[in-house]
């Protein structure tokens, strides 16, 4: 849907991504260049089940993908990755935490963070942070929020390229936010990924979209890495898919097409709207067991 499997990525030029999140297995077959445990630091803790929930390990892999015994595709197996475990095995975090990390990340001089989570509330610390890592010429790139109400923080900071969430269809998911703060869309519902201890599994949320769009951003990045992070961000939004469905407009990511116009954009900063036709799956379907009280 998103055309990542139509551009040729070989690149001696690597992108730093860090992911702060819950941490990834080792045991996934996912390479991570660096890591830390800002939950536990603990010296015994065994890397190959670092990551209780398998959420950190699913954003990695729609970024890198694995070469473990339940391989997945990546966008981008190109890049370099930086894990910051901040998520307990609960999915929680005080925002202290996710602060922590991101300055971590910041000092690793990664280009790119990861940020599949979201809170609510505002906080001053945070924003701090967020434009203290955007002051370092790195792309943020967070969830927007499964509550289909209000965009979350870090997302709504503007800053950050908040990311919603559409199905197989291309219609934006249920649980997804929707509106003019969010930048753009990408598949979030039943995605392939490596799920908890190296398994596979399907997942769902604008947790899983946000990867999406980080990996197509590492792969514009590592054309040319002088370029700045504002380049890489306006021209992955400008040539996105422009959609319209069920009164709803959003665009859509479009590695493809963002390849295609990449050195025109380079030249006049403008292209061509892309409203081509998307692929869609109209077979995807889910099988829901229902119960009572």
């Amino acid at each position: 849907m998103i055309n990542a499997d139509k551009a040729n990525i070989n690149s001696n030029q690597k992108v730093k991504v860090a992911i702060i999140d819950s941490g990834v297995d080792a045991i996934s077959g996912i390479k991570v260049k660096e890591r830390i445990n800002l939950v536990d630091d603990k010296e015994d803790n065994l890397l190959f089940f670092e990551d209780y929930s398998g959420h950190g390990t699913s954003v990695a892999g729609i970024i890198a993908g694995s070469n473990g015994e339940n391989n997945v595709e990546g966008i981008n197996p190109n890049v370099e990755l930086y894990s910051a475990k901040v998520l307990d095995d609960n999915n929680v975090a005080p925002i202290s935490r996710i602060i922590e990390g991101i300055y971590w990340a910041i000092e690793q001089d990664v280009d790119i963070i990861n940020l599949s989570l979201g809170t609510t509330v505002y906080s001053e610390a945070l924003e701090k942070a967020i434009k203290d890592a955007y002051a370092e010429n790195i792309i943020l790139v967070a969830s927007a929020g499964n509550t289909g109400i209000k965009i979350e923080y870090p997302a709504a900071f503007k800053e950050v390229i908040a990311v919603g969430g559409v199905n197989s269809k291309g219609e934006v998911s249920k649980s997804s936010v929707i509106g003019k703060e969010i930048e753009l869309m990408a598949p979030g519902e039943m995605i392939k990924v490596v799920g908890p201890f190296g398994g596979l599994t399907a997942a769902d949320g604008t947790s899983m979209a946000a990867p999406h769009v980080v990996g197509i951003a590492s792969v514009l990045w590592q054309k040319d890495k002088t370029k700045d992070a504002d380049f890489i961000r306006n021209l992955i939004e400008d040539s996105a898919n422009s959609i319209c469905k069920d009164s709803k407009n959003y665009n859509l990511v479009d590695m493809e097409y963002a390849i295609k116009m990449y050195d025109e954009y380079a030249t006049n900063n403008d292209i061509l709207e892309n409203d081509s036709e998307i692929e869609i799956d109209d077979e995807m379907s889910k099988v829901t067991a229902k119960w009572s009280r």
